[in-house]
């Protein structure tokens, strides 16, 4: 039997992770009025017409960075899915992950190359929610 890459493993992780989060987004907008408020306050904070000082594409990546520091597998995948939705760059995307990298120490190095790996995947399969 072949041995599966770790690009492959994480890339499979990632998927049903992305299948969960919208199945359970989908039955708590249903069920959950703290989700269904929770969900309308994250709009209204990365709402495309907003004014402020960053722009949608800053916003979400701020995002990405907060979401690879915590280490929780579905964040980095609902963050880097919006700022490759939203006209992030690899290049940007890459430097908010070392940055994230950077302050979380080593610590942070599993959430990183998780990061690194779903950059590499959503470049391919990009899900539109």
């Amino acid at each position: 039997m072949q041995e599966k890459s770790d690009f492959n493993y994480d890339m499979e992780i990632t998927e049903k992770i992305s299948d969960l989060r919208r199945e359970s987004e989908k039955y708590l907008l249903e069920t959950s009025p703290v989700y269904k408020t929770q969900v309308a306050m994250i709009k209204s904070v990365f709402d495309e017409d907003k004014k402020g000082g960053l722009d949608q594409t800053q916003k979400l990546l701020v995002n990405l960075g907060i979401a690879v520091y915590s280490g929780k597998d579905s964040a980095i995948d609902w963050a880097m899915t919006r700022v490759l939705n939203h006209g992030g760059t690899d290049e940007m995307i890459r430097d908010v992950i070392e940055i994230a990298g950077l302050n979380g120490g080593s610590l942070s190095m599993a959430s990183v190359r998780k990061a690194h790996n779903v950059r590499r995947h959503r470049k391919i399969k990009r899900p539109k929610s």
